[in-house]
Formats: C-alpha cells, structure tokens, sequence
C-alpha cells in the first residue's frame, strides 16, 4: 500500500528524457541518460510554459534501506521530480492492516516484513512523483477506517513498466488530502498467474531473481501448487510450456509452472553439454596421456579404443517437489569441465548474471563417489530385498578397492580430515571450540583424535577462508549462504579442472594398464595410490561445492543408501531394495558430516520450521552410528537408547506429517507439527515435561533448545570418538 505524498507548493518542472534500462547482475534497474541536450530542450519547451522556472531535484539521499535510495534516487533523476524528503520504513506492521504488502501516505512509506521488493519500491516512489506532479488524490474507498485512494494504481504500474514519463497536469484543482493512503494491494491470484503464464521471466521479475523468494510466495499463499502429477500432461519444450500454461488448468498452479521451467531448463542445459564436454575431454585425454606416457601414439590410441569417452550424463532428481533443490550429479567422461560450462552457460541463458543455486536452487556437482555400478546391480534386480535381509553382501558396487594397507590407512585419515572439515565449516568457533575441548583426555598419548588430524583440519580452513576473500566480494543483497555460493563456485571449479582432472587421468591410464597386466604387483600398488589422490582430490574440491558432502562415506550413507535406494517417508521404498554396506570408517565419516550440517541449520533456525527441517541430519546421524555398531559388533545402546534414537528418526518423520505407530510403521497424523515436535524433544532430549508448549520456548527461551541439542549431538559426537577406539 502507499500513501501518498504532499503535494510542494512550489510547481517544479518535469524533464523529459529518451532513457534506456540496463539490467544489472543484482536484479535492479539502472537508468542511463542517452539524449542530447538539445533534444531535452525541445521536449521541455512541449511540457512547460516558458514562464515555468526549472529545478534540478535536490541530492540529498532519502530515507530508507540502501536499495531503496537507490531506487529513489534514480527515478528522481528519470523524472526529475525530488525524492529526497521520501522515508522508508522497513519491516513495518502497518501494511497489513489494510490488507497490503506496502503503503504511502504523505512521504512516508511502508513496507511490511520482506515485502521491500525492488518492484513494490519503485510502485511506491512512482506514487510519490506521480502525487507531486499531479496532486495527492482524494480518496476512494474506506479500509479497517483509513480513506484509502485506488484510482491511481494502473498509472504507477505504467509508469515503473514501461519506464516513460509522465506529463503534469495543472495541481491547482486537484484537491488535497494528507490523510489519504495508497496501498500496494496483495494481490495472489495476478501473482500466480503471471507465474502459470511467464515462467521464464517470473523469478526474475517477481522474486527479485530468487528462488528463495519463490519459495517464500509459496508459503504465503501468493503461489499454488497441485500435487497430483495428472497436472503436468506432456510439454515437449521450453517453447511449448507457456503455451500449455495459458491453455490448461495448470493456468491455475503457478509453482507448478515454475517447477516444469526449471526442470526443463535444467535438462536442456545437460542436453546442450554432451558435445562441448566431449571436445573437451578428447584434448584433456591426449594433453595427459602425452604428459605421462611421452609422445606415444601408438598406445594413446590404444587407450582410446580400449576406454572410449563416456558421454555426459546427469539426472534431474527433486525437480517437481517445491521445497527440494535440484542436485545434479554428472557421471561420464569430462564432468569437471561440464560443471564449470553449465553454471557459466546457466548465468548467461537463464539466470541474468546470477549463479543457478540462486535463482532455482539447481546445483551441478562433478562426478564424485556415487558408485555407477549400483544402477546396474539395481536394474538386474541384484539389490531386491528378500524377507528380513538388510545389506547387498559383496563389494562389487565399489568402483574401486584398495588392497595396500599403508595406502588405506593414508586414504582413511584423508577422508577423516575432510569429514572434520566439513564440520568445522559448518560450525561457529564457539560451536569448534567447545568440541575439541571435549576430545583432551589426560592421557595426551590416547587422544580421541590425532594432533595431526586436528592440525590439519585447522590448516585447510583457514586456506578455505583465505581462498574465499580472495575470490572477490560476495553479493550483499543475498543471505550469507546464498551469497557465499557465487565465490564457492569459482573456487570449486578451479580445482576441477586443475587437480581433479589430473588426478582422474592419472588413474583411469594406470587402472588400463592393470588391466592388461593385472598380476604386476607394483602397477596394483600405483593404482591403488592413483585412487586414493583421485579421493582426495575430490574430497578438496567438495569443499567448496554448494551444501555438498565431502566424503565417499557421507555419499554412499546419505545419498545412496537414503536417496537412492531409499525414500522412507514417501512411498515406503526402504522395504524394497538392499543397502550398500560400508566400513566402519566411512560409516563414522558420513556420521561427522551429519553433525556438521546439523550445526548449520540449528544456528540459522529462527522459527519452527527451522528446527523441522534439521531432522533429518539427525536421524541420519542416528542411523550411521547405528549401523556403524551393527558392523562391529558393538551393542548401540551402550551409546544412546532406543527412545532417543526413535525421537531422531521422528523428527525427520515431522516434516511429512508422519509419526511412528508400533505395528504400523510411519503412517499419516492426525496431530499438528508443533505437538509431534513437543513430543520429539520430550523424547529425544530426555526431559520429562515443558513447563509451556514448543512454540512459546521459541519466543520466550530462543536459545535453550539450540543450546539442549548442541549438547546433545556433541555428546553423540564424543561416544563415537570414543567407541571407534574400542575394541
């Protein structure tokens, strides 16, 4: 909603100008003034009488956030009008009493919580010239008992679309009214339909290029979303979608149109990338081969024919349910190259500047410990289940085992040192600081974790953060994590296409020459070194991926076995297939990167549904220390009981609307969110009342549950510190 602004007794003259609009990488406009001096004269000279006295609007900044000065100042500029005396109030909670995402009234502005959007800030400044120029109007109608003026919205809505001036009509009839609003109307049902009907251009235009925001329209009701999928019917292109959109019932579901973008931009992308990817990787195969080998062609060519290049491949998992991301996991020859061509070629076809985890939350990831030979032992049925078996009983999924025991246990510690890490990553040095004072026992010779690991740990993430100040400065118009992503990227690329590549190289040529020579004990050995730099090598570069796993423990345990293979609060998969067992190391790897993205969502969480969301890192945390002791013969309840383990996976069962019945597995609730979460604390926490329900310990008591269950995971953590060095 706005409010309009008073009219200045003083008749200032408009200066009409022949302007341009430039997009920018931050979603704004930037106007640029390309007319002659002599063409704004001849236009002055048709708007103003020649007695009018011209006045260059005053530059002193308005009020407000730094966007909206901006934002104000250029369209002072534009229409030469002064906007300076304009006030911004952010946050504010007077829209909503009139029903409105933002008001003006006089040259005061409102906006209601996360409703300063680049678009409602220049509706409410065109309010503010358009009043000046053509006088505050009167009134039409009455809302909760503020006079409140309608008349005037489609003419502000001209003006910020079309970006042309307006002339000014002689004020000295118009009548005045301080007291009257104008507001900036909720208005859902537009909203979803510009997104049914230009899905290409809506996150951009409305969303202020973020999918986030979406996401946030979702929430609020702005968006629809029909979860059947006989809504999608068959769209054979990006050409078709809008079309289809106008002309079905999908008119009606605006995110559903959104989602079917994306998801067809993301197949397009991975579509238009097989070729280039494959160019590449033929000059990397030739430039590496002849680095180790020498200028021998004759084996070169051997090699190719013996391993021909696999053609780039990635699934586009998620892409149809509104709150997942899509992750696509790239397999096939060259997948370093293709991640740094499908972000760049994303930025410049669909994103308008902006990194693809922004704008659709999409995130391209090299190959990297997802074992290819599952979906074959999947698809051959191999990994059905039969009765009460829980795990596939071979090894064959891996894709490669190393047999030297001074390298596994190289290989072991490197992936140890990743997976700590990437929990101290995700930590806050208070969080860091607090654990590894719990890991000193008296005896510094038995220390639950090396000197040297912990050395390490500390010395890659200062190098992490070093690397990331030097990649130029981050978005500030972005949370931190969203604007962490953009540096992230470059850094993740880099590494790609210089260690990475190397690295693969190196052991797909002496993992051939094995082949062909597999009793030479000392090519096993060099292969088996080949493999475990490719581990590290990879592990380095995840490091800088958006919300990645670091470790192959972390993959196989989550993305495979959880993902993959199981999908338990959907369709009840986990009874169908097998999962793939690990070692005991990687099951305490993939269990350290669990607590450290618990710590990040549980240091973000600001409501309850923040808190819902971080179950699942804990039940999955839960799960891999479970299994880890199922493997070793260890009793798990020696380490946390069965209540508490059942509240873990509970709280991961939340999110869906499902609770465990005995006998029945996780089937729909009937409760509310907030009382399943009560009762997940009670349980998992130990406790055996709340003095007040769940919700009010949000409000009154914010950081006694965050500071409950960092003790709580903390102390998980310690057990499997300990339990490791267990007989």
């Amino acid at each position: 909603m706005k409010v309009p602004l008073e009219n200045t007794q003083e008749q200032q003259k408009k200066i009409v100008q022949n302007i341009q609009q430039e997009p920018s990488s931050s979603g704004e406009s930037t106007i640029v003034d390309n007319r002659p001096a002599i063409a704004v004269q001849r236009k002055l000279k048709s708007v103003i009488s020649s007695s009018e006295k011209i006045t260059t609007p005053i530059q002193r900044k308005p009020t407000g956030s730094s966007r909206f000065q901006k934002i104000a100042s250029q369209m002072s500029r534009q229409y030469g009008v002064d906007t300076s005396s304009l006030k911004a109030t952010h946050n504010s909670s007077f829209p909503a009493t009139l029903n409105a995402e933002a008001t003006i009234q006089g040259k005061n502005i409102h906006f209601a919580p996360g409703k300063d959007t680049t678009e409602n800030i220049k509706h409410e400044v065109a309010h503010a010239i358009d009043n000046t120029l053509h006088g505050t109007p009167k009134g039409d109608t009455t809302v909760n008992g503020y006079k409140v003026d309608t008349t005037r919205e489609k003419t502000v809505d001209r003006m910020i679309s079309s970006n042309t001036t307006i002339q000014r009509k002689n004020s000295k009839n118009v009548t005045r009214n301080n007291f009257v609003i104008q507001r900036r109307v909720v208005n859902n049902a537009e909203k979803n339909k510009e997104a049914a009907e230009n899905p290409d251009t809506y996150v951009n235009e409305n969303a202020e290029n973020n999918w986030f925001k979406v996401l946030e329209q979702l929430q609020n009701g702005t968006l629809q979303h029909y979860k059947g999928s006989a809504l999608y019917g068959s769209v054979g292109s990006l050409d078709g979608l809008k079309s289809y959109s106008k002309n079905s019932f999908l008119n009606y579901f605006g995110m559903n149109a959104l989602l079917m973008y994306r998801k067809m931009i993301t197949e397009k992308l991975l579509e238009d990338a097989i070729e280039p990817v494959k160019d590449w990787e033929k000059g990397q195969r030739q430039k590496n081969f002849y680095n180790i080998h020498g200028q021998d062609n004759r084996l070169n060519r051997k090699w190719e024919v013996d391993e021909p290049i696999k053609p780039l491949k990635g699934n586009v998992p998620g892409s149809m349910n509104p709150t997942s991301d899509i992750d696509v996991n790239l397999s096939g020859d060259g997948t370093e190259f293709a991640v740094y061509w499908l972000n760049r070629e994303f930025k410049e076809k669909y994103g308008n500047g902006r990194e693809s985890g922004v704008v659709y939350d999409i995130n391209f990831y090299a190959q990297d410990f997802v074992p290819k030979k599952v979906f074959g032992l999947k698809g051959r049925g191999e990994l059905d289940k039969n009765g009460n078996e829980k795990y596939y009983q071979n090894d064959n999924w891996r894709t490669y085992q190393i047999e030297d025991e001074a390298i596994k246990n190289e290989d072991e510690e490197e992936q140890e040192i990743a997976s700590l890490l990437m929990m101290r990553v995700n930590m806050n040095q208070a969080d860091w600081t607090d654990y590894t004072n719990q890991l000193n026992p008296l005896n510094q010779n038995n220390r639950l974790i090396s000197q040297h690991v912990l050395q390490e740990v500390e010395r890659k993430y200062t190098e992490r953060n070093q690397l990331l100040n030097a990649n130029g400065n981050a978005p500030t118009n972005l949370s931190p994590d969203l604007a962490k992503i953009a540096p992230e990227n470059r850094i993740y690329e880099k590494i790609l296409l210089k260690k990475v590549i190397e690295a693969r190289m190196e052991y797909q040529i002496v993992k051939w020459k094995l082949k062909n020579n597999p009793n030479d004990q000392d090519l096993k050995n060099r292969t088996d070194r080949a493999y475990k730099n490719l581990k590290k090598a990879k592990s380095e570069a995840l490091a800088y991926a958006n919300e990645a796993y670091y470790t192959q423990g972390a993959v196989i345990g989550v993305v495979v076995n959880k993902q993959i293979l199981d999908n338990m609060y959907k369709d009840d998969r986990s009874t169908k297939y097998l999962k793939l067992k690990l070692t005991p190391a990687e099951y305490y790897h993939g269990f350290t990167e669990q607590i450290g993205f618990a710590f990040h969502s549980l240091n973000a969480a600001e409501n309850m549904n923040d808190f819902i969301r971080m179950g699942k890192y804990v039940h999955r945390a839960y799960n891999l220390f479970k299994h880890y002791c199922l493997g070793t013969d260890k009793e798990y309840t020696r380490y946390f009981s069965e209540k508490e383990r059942r509240a873990a996976s509970n709280w991961e069962g939340v999110k869906q609307g499902k609770e465990y019945q005995q006998g029945q597995g996780y089937v729909d609730s009937q409760s509310s969110k907030e009382a399943l979460m009560e009762t997940v604390f009670v349980d998992f926490l130990g406790i055996n009342n709340l003095d007040m329900p769940i919700y009010n310990y949000l409000k009154s008591k914010p950081d006694y549950l965050k500071n409950s269950i960092k003790a709580k995971l903390l102390n998980l953590k310690i057990k499997f510190d300990k339990a490791r060095r267990e007989p």
